[in-house]
């Protein structure tokens, strides 16, 4: 199975291969490529959400260690809980795409090697 690096750096070469190989759908290569970048922002997108909840984390707990119990700390949680929330969503939709990702790497014949014929 192509890798999505190999697909992505040797976009070209790849389609010169497949073609050798006779594979006809061509157009699965641009789609695996923009699911891959759709992957990506989707990873940045929940790594940046998972950044802020570990910081209102940290934020709460110094709050309670240094014993100010004060709103803060309920509308912390509060953001705490939406942000989690979207995390859950984001997980679910970058399995999703991994998936779809797979999916299609796996209709896709190997490369023969530029010295076969």
């Amino acid at each position: 199975m192509l890798s999505i690096d190999t697909i992505s750096n040797n976009k070209e070469e790849t389609l010169i291969g497949l073609k050798k190989r006779g594979f006809k759908d061509l157009k699965i290569i641009d789609k695996i490529i923009d699911l891959n970048l759709s992957r990506k922002k989707i990873q940045q997108e929940l790594d940046q959400i998972l950044f802020e909840s570990n910081n209102i984390s940290k934020k709460i707990s110094e709050i309670f260690k240094s014993g100010n119990n004060d709103d803060s700390v309920s509308t912390l949680k509060e953001k705490s809980s939406d942000l989690k929330l979207k995390s859950k969503n984001l997980s679910d939709q970058l399995e999703k795409t991994k998936s779809d990702i797979f999916e299609l790497l796996t209709t896709i014949p190997n490369i023969p090697d530029n010295e076969v014929p």
